[in-house]
């Protein structure tokens, strides 16, 4: 009754790749195109050359923008981030410096 439903591919008793051929080529049967569909088919494998360069309306220079623009970018955040790292470690050295020279003074 379901016998459509059935896939041979799951099916354990097939010993070789030809007889799993045979089998799906016994539950699928053949469709003939249409010859305006192979002529249409044919015209445009043959007639329509690949492009070699790319299309005038390409985004790569919109990559290339957006490449440069990131790469600046993580330029300046870790140069930022190496400034203050600098700031903080100069300022606790010039914070260690007065703190021992004001002891010094007192005592």
């Amino acid at each position: 009754m379901l016998e459509w439903l059935r896939m041979p591919w799951r099916r354990n008793d097939f010993d070789n790749f030809d007889s799993l051929e045979s089998s799906l080529a016994n539950a699928f049967r053949p469709v003939e195109p249409s010859p305006e569909f192979v002529r249409d088919l044919r015209h445009r494998l043959v007639s329509f050359p690949v492009p070699v360069t790319p299309p005038t309306d390409s985004k790569v220079p919109l990559y290339i923008a957006l490449t440069i623009a990131s790469l600046l970018s993580g330029v300046a955040i870790v140069g930022i981030a190496v400034w203050i790292i600098l700031a903080l470690v100069g300022k606790n050295q010039a914070h260690e410096k007065g703190v021992t020279t004001s002891t010094n003074l007192v005592i």
